[in-house]
Parts: structure tokens; C-alpha cells; sequence
């Protein structure tokens, strides 16, 4: 599998700070895979993506985008990568319509006119745009100018997209659409990194996460990896009669629970659910308790890492 990108002791220390904000990062990232860049703010994280698409040069270190010397031809970075920033658009596009504003980032990456404003109609349709294809940028909500900027993002058809928190702003359905748009350009080849907080929606996407905590590289692990390292499962319980303690107390370790005891979430470990069971159908209790077991989410594997870091 050939490799997109490949960094090897990155590192950048910003004028005054008392830490560097990238100290040794080494990884690689594999061409079609998704990699979701993670971490608490403060890590490094977009010191780190700023430095992979070139506006942002590192003390230190190498990194290389299909075999080319980012550091030393940042110019080569706009030739394979689309890059969709938090802030969304700029002030040059902001005046134009969504449609506008979607055929000018097309004729910029190469397309001729005529298959510029084919491939708009696409991905305006494919985000769910097409009724707001003809009104001004400036005249969107934040949730639609989000999917509009993403538009611009996609068109073109760019080997690697760099995305910096894609779903912000958005309702939950157009979330949905856009991670399952993301997930057709993987499998269809394309590499994405994703810069997210939102673990629980991207976990369907990721197949590997790189994760940062002040300035260091804690992991470059496949998601599945990450999740096996936690070994235990969540079980939720819930009843129309609150829950007695002793289960609680009995079974493991509570993770949370309602203010009227009537839902409660406990975590052990996969040997231990046979001995929940005995201890729900032992508890002296008015009504029948329901329960489910969920495994460890890639969210369950930062909360217990962030919980061993906390002073």
C-alpha cells in the first residue's frame, strides 16, 4: 500500500511558549485510509495539520506527501489535498452564490467549465444543498454555509482531504449525510484525516487514529486496536422502578446514574456479566430491570486515557 503521508520527528516550539506544541511526532498515514487526528485541546493538533499542508513550516523533523519533501515544496501540497478549515469559507467567496462558489473551486483544481458545473450540480445534490444552490453565501444559515464549504472542499476530486472538524454546526440528519459521503470516498480510494472531537460519529469512518496530548504522540494505532485495549463493556440498566444499590454496589464500577435511579450505566469486564446477571435476578426489586451491553467506543478509549492523564 503506498503511503500519503509520512512524518518523522516533526517538531515546532512557537516564540515564548514554554513547551513545544509538535515534539517528535513520527507517523504514517496509508493512501485510502480515514485517520482522525485526536486529542484535548492544546495537543498540537493544528499546529500539526497546518505543518502537513504546508502553511506552517516546523523547526524540525521530516515530513513527506507521496514520496514529496512537504517541508521544502509546500507549493506541491495543493496538487493531491483539499482542505476544509473550521472557519469555513473566506472573504472572496462570500459574496458569490453556493453554486458560484462551487464551480470557481472546480476551475481552480483543473476542471473545465462544462464539467465543473456538472460535478457542482453532484456534490450540491449529494449534500443536500439543491435548494439553495442559487442563494448568496452570505445568506445561509451556519449549518448550510458548512455544507456548502464542504461542497467546494470535494469537488475536484483530490487524493487526500484534510478536514478540520467537518460536522460543526450541523443538525443531526446533515451530520449523517456527510459522514456517509465520507465513507463513499474512502472506500472509493481516497484518503481522509480528520481533525474531530466528535469520536461517536467518526468512529464509522476511521480506520486508524492518531492521537496527541501535549505536543507527544500518544498513538498511531488502528481504531480497532485502540478499542480492544479497554477491556471492559459498558452495561446500561434501566427499569420504571429505581434500581436497588446493591447492584450497584455488587456488580462494578458505576459510571453513572440517574437522579431517580431508574437508569444506570456500570462498567466490567467481559467475564464479569454472567455474575451481573446473578446479582440483577438476586436484588430485591418492584419491577423488571432491562439491560444492554455496548462495547468500548473510540470516545470510551479517550475518556479512560484523559481520566489517567488528569493531575
Amino acid at each position: 500500500m503506498k503511503t500519503a503521508y509520512a512524518l518523522s520527528e516533526v517538531r515546532k516550539t512557537y516564540k515564548g511558549a514554554d513547551r513545544p506544541a509538535n515534539d517528535g511526532i513520527s507517523f504514517e498515514v496509508p493512501s485510502g485510509e480515514a485517520v482522525g487526528i485526536i486529542g484535548p485541546n492544546g495537543a498540537g493538533k493544528t499546529t500539526l495539520v497546518r505543518s502537513m499542508l504546508g502553511l506552517l513550516r516546523p523547526d524540525g523533523g521530516r515530513m513527506s506527501l507521496f514520496g514529496i519533501d512537504v517541508t521544502e515544496h509546500p507549493e506541491a501540497v495543493s496538487r493531491f489535498v483539499a482542505y476544509l478549515p473550521q472557519q469555513g469559507f473566506g472573504r472572496a467567496l462570500t459574496g458569490l452564490t453556493v453554486r458560484e462558489a462551487v464551480v470557481s473551486l472546480g476551475r481552480l483544481r483543473g476542471l473545465d467549465r462544462r464539467a465543473a458545473e456538472l460535478e457542482a450540480v453532484d456534490w450540491i445534490e449529494r449534500l443536500r444543498l439543491s435548494g439553495k444552490a442559487d442563494a448568496p453565501l452570505k445568506a445561509l444559515s451556519g449549518g448550510q454555509r458548512r455544507l456548502a464549504a464542504l461542497a467546494c472542499v470535494l469537488i475536484g476530486g483530490r487524493s487526500v482531504l484534510v478536514l478540520d472538524e467537518p460536522t460543526n454546526d450541523l443538525d443531526p440528519e446533515s451530520r449523517r449525510c456527510v459522514w456517509e459521503q465520507l465513507r463513499r470516498l474512502r472506500e472509493a480510494g481516497t484518503t481522509v484525516i480528520v481533525n474531530t472531537h466528535n469520536l461517536l460519529e467518526a468512529e464509522s469512518l476511521l480506520d486508524r487514529v492518531v492521537w496527541l496530548s501535549a505536543g507527544r504522540l500518544v498513538a498511531c494505532e488502528p481504531a480497532a486496536a485502540l478499542r480492544s485495549r479497554l477491556e471492559r463493556v459498558t452495561v446500561d440498566l434501566w427499569s420504571d422502578h429505581p434500581i436497588p444499590e446493591e447492584i450497584e454496589r455488587e456488580a462494578g464500577r458505576s459510571v453513572g446514574t440517574s437522579a431517580d435511579r431508574k437508569r444506570m450505566r456500570i462498567a466490567v469486564d467481559p467475564d464479569s456479566i454472567a455474575r451481573l446477571v446473578g446479582v440483577m435476578r438476586a436484588a430485591r426489586t418492584e419491577g423488571r430491570i432491562h439491560w444492554s451491553v455496548r462495547t468500548p467506543t473510540l470516545e470510551d478509549v479517550y475518556f479512560e486515557r484523559a481520566a489517567l492523564e488528569a493531575p
